[in-house]
């Protein structure tokens, strides 16, 4: 009977136990907050800081909210303003919003307790914790944008670019081909191997993709206008051959979409039109010689 009666006891008092214990932390919370703000501490200059960005038309909304850890915050908070380069907001709605507090979650509508590591998706908002770390929280960005990429007439691609004359040069193939060794003998490196292609009025921007590059650590969210694709080929010359089968440009490019499945359908209708409506498709063959190629590429941009 004693046994059982020790069972009975934990079953019916550990949740109670443990709904308390959380309360407790999260009193902790405010009141650490309360006497940070009253002490000056500069952390805690406000209970939520924000930073606003938009990725291909996709836009997100960050709030870092208080924590009795404030460097966990700081650490996160800087990094990513560092890497997104934080916008005054001007939008009343986003696509994103991502809460970021302690490792205490709680969510009033639901009247439950959230004890955790990952995040928590309810429509339009996120929640997670500092814990997430930077880079965790890039691929979480990530996997936002390609959630809502197709809404916002934007595909990606797996490609490397650079910025030259204010307009984007596209630099595609397989794996292994050389887009990054491209991308960096010519300099000016806008992406090292994801760019979002997204349309305009009347004609088509590329982006920086959202994820998390060899050697880039600071993105420039700006939108590009897409003034050459090239298809790459290693050899021993340099050449450049225009591509004049759309169906050939169409196919080269397909294997380079990078979606969901569920997602293949209004991806690839995207790109067709991409490929019906843009003209500058071209082959290009190239040996490393950096001083040589960016001759060769400047004298033909030129041309």
């Amino acid at each position: 009977m004693t046994i059982y009666y020790h069972v009975y006891v934990m079953i019916v008092f550990t949740p109670f136990i443990v709904t308390v214990v959380l309360v407790v932390l999260r009193v902790k919370i405010v009141i650490v907050t309360v006497l940070d703000k009253l002490m000056g501490n500069p952390s805690f200059l406000s209970d939520k800081n924000t930073m606003f960005f938009v990725i291909a038309g996709v836009s997100f909304n960050l709030s870092f909210e208080a924590t009795e850890y404030p460097y966990e915050r700081d650490i996160l908070e800087n990094e990513m303003r560092r890497i997104y380069s934080a916008k005054k907001r001007v939008l009343s709605s986003v696509d994103w919003n991502i809460v970021i507090s302690s490792s205490l979650v709680f969510y009033k509508k639901y009247s439950h307790f959230y004890f955790t590591y990952c995040y928590n998706i309810h429509g339009s908002t996120v929640a997670t914790t500092y814990n997430i770390g930077p880079v965790q929280l890039i691929y979480l960005i990530s996997a936002l944008v390609r959630n809502s990429i197709h809404k916002k007439s934007a595909f990606l691609l797996h490609s490397s670019a650079v910025i030259k004359n204010n307009k984007a040069l596209l630099f595609i193939g397989p794996s292994g081909i050389g887009k990054s060794t491209v991308a960096t003998l010519l300099k000016d490196k806008f992406a090292d191997d994801l760019i979002a292609v997204k349309e305009e009025e009347q004609f088509y921007d590329a982006y920086t993709g959202p994820y998390m590059e060899k050697d880039i650590t600071e993105k420039d969210l700006n939108g590009y206008e897409i003034r050459a694709v090239y298809f790459l080929k290693r050899l021993n010359t340099f050449s450049i051959d225009k591509i004049i089968d759309k169906t050939e440009a169409l196919q080269l490019l397909s294997s380079q979409l990078f979606t969901q499945k569920k997602y293949l359908k209004s991806q690839y209708k995207l790109l067709v039109k991409f490929v019906n409506n843009f003209d500058s498709f071209y082959h290009l063959s190239f040996l490393i010689d950096k001083e040589g190629f960016n001759k060769f590429i400047s004298k033909f941009l030129k041309e």
